[in-house]
């Protein structure tokens, strides 16, 4: 679930990006500020604001340790990068990416819990023996550190679809005997124990492929909607790629849905057309062709 949460709070923070004025409004006296301020609250993006608070506090109310940290990850990471690229909507991304720090962070956190979020993280031991409060990190990652030898004995194709549970039986350590392992904890060691590394590689490459393209989209386009949405693309893989490495998040059928989804966007931002072309097809339309 806090996977879910983190393609859908980027998506949602890649449409924030897309709604961005172009140019400041200059008020010229108070009954202007006011009238801004009130048709600001009654907008589509006030309400898709709140809308992304309610999300956070969704993530935060979850407490998972690595569903928070990947989201604030991707998102710090993917916003340097963004600004990086950005050159002239430079300001504006610094403005939206500090008020989503602000306001999530240390207003929604601290109404809601977030520290509950870092005691869970400290009382988190290495080891089993430890005797933590919470999973330890080393119960986390046995299952994937165990199912490593899958993969040597079938590295091309894997062992098929779904049949990891059944198969893992005979790959289980003892000090794990009575431990109940449905998925691996890890999507990068269970696809290739079910696809093998062709399958891993595949799966990979197109990933690349789409980060590369919504990058590329950063960095060369200057409209609003392409760029918004590829920070939303590429905010919503890293953060993915973040969480799966300690969870299964490709094995549930709503978070693969999404991102297929999401690397669809992703290839659309691309051929998406400017302002300026769709206004010069628009006008060529309308001419008449004398011959």
């Amino acid at each position: 679930m806090p996977g879910y949460w983190c393609m859908c709070l980027s998506i949602g923070i890649g449409l924030m990006l897309a709604r961005l004025d172009d140019a400041p409004v200059v008020h010229t006296n108070w009954r202007s500020r006011v009238v801004q301020a009130s048709a600001f609250i009654l907008s589509p993006k006030m309400r898709l604001r709140l809308l992304l608070v309610v999300m956070v506090i969704a993530l935060v109310l979850t407490r998972s340790r690595m569903g928070n940290a990947a989201f604030f990850a991707a998102m710090l990471i993917v916003g340097s990068i963004a600004i990086v690229l950005a050159r002239k909507t430079a300001p504006k991304t610094i403005a939206l990416i500090a008020s989503l720090v602000i306001i999530d962070v240390l207003v929604v956190g601290t109404w809601i819990g977030l520290e509950k979020v870092v005691e869970r993280i400290q009382d988190t031991e290495i080891t089993v023996a430890a005797g933590g409060k919470s999973e330890s990190v080393e119960a986390r990652t046995e299952a994937a550190r165990m199912a490593l030898p899958i993969v040597g004995d079938f590295p091309l194709v894997g062992t098929g679809g779904g049949s990891f549970y059944n198969l893992f039986l005979s790959y289980k350590t003892s000090q794990f005997s009575s431990l109940y392992f449905d998925h691996t904890h890890n999507d990068f060691v269970e696809i290739a124990s079910d696809y093998g590394l062709l399958g891993l590689g595949l799966l990979g490459a197109l990933v690349a492929l789409t980060l590369w393209t919504v990058l590329a989209v950063l960095a060369r386009r200057r409209s609003r909607l392409p760029r918004g949405m590829a920070f939303g693309v590429a905010m919503s893989i890293v953060a993915l790629l973040i969480h799966s490495a300690v969870d299964f998040n490709l094995q549930i059928p709503a978070n693969a849905l999404t991102i297929v989804v999401i690397l669809a966007i992703g290839w659309v931002t691309h051929s998406l057309p400017s302002p300026a072309s769709r206004r010069k097809a628009v006008s060529g339309k309308g001419s008449i062709n004398p011959g």
